[in-house]
């Protein structure tokens, strides 16, 4: 379950710092690309290790190599060929009002973190697609993001020039209820796209 708190202005703080001590560590969380599964475990120790999944494919962890309070659970993709491919960070729960401004401030210090330390941003969603009164009034801005009628993401695009073999990040503001949310930031890594068409083949080829 996620830890429920209300975002102060010290935990705020905290998530500025964090970003700035990862500025100083090669892979995100201190997970490096390529890692095994029992590279992972043997790092974070088994008690680390939240969920295995019945995808082998897939690690939840709840303590990073670089921990950050900010976040409570990871999960991680390894490609059978590659190794660790994707790395998605979940924060912990938000308490916010009906604008989401509790939300909406530690979304930015995130995004405002990674920035730091992976440069410009490349896109930036912040959309709405519900009516024009849910859309324009401020009070509703939690009730868009439950709904799925809002979206609220940044992106990072890395390619061509990849840092520490991360080649793209997405941080986006998600709703859990009407009075809480979370923020996420997923990375991945040099390799994920030939383990995402590999996976899409394999399911293709049962039909």
């Amino acid at each position: 379950m996620k830890v429920y708190l209300l975002f102060s202005t010290m935990m705020l703080a905290g998530v500025m710092a964090a970003g700035q001590d990862l500025a100083k560590t090669s892979g995100p969380f201190g997970f490096e690309c390529g890692m095994t599964r029992e590279q992972v475990i043997a790092l974070v120790g088994k008690d680390g290790v939240t969920n295995s999944h019945d995808n082998h494919d897939i690690l939840e962890v709840k303590t990073p190599p670089k921990p950050n309070k900010a976040f409570d659970h990871f999960y991680l993709v390894f490609s059978p060929r590659s190794g660790l491919v994707k790395l998605i960070a979940s924060g912990v729960t938000i308490q916010t009002g009906d604008t989401g401004a509790e939300l909406k401030e530690v979304y930015e210090a995130v995004v405002k973190a990674v920035t730091a330390k992976y440069g410009s941003t490349d896109k930036i969603i912040n959309s709405c697609t519900g009516n024009d009164y849910e859309c324009s009034n401020p009070d509703f801005y939690m009730m868009s993001l439950e709904d799925k009628n809002r979206k609220l993401m940044t992106f990072w695009f890395l390619k061509e020039h990849p840092i520490n073999s991360v080649v793209s990040i997405m941080v986006e503001a998600k709703s859990l209820n009407m009075r809480e949310g979370w923020v996420s930031v997923a990375y991945e890594f040099e390799g994920f796209h030939e383990y995402a068409s590999a996976k899409e083949k394999a399911s293709d080829e049962t039909y």
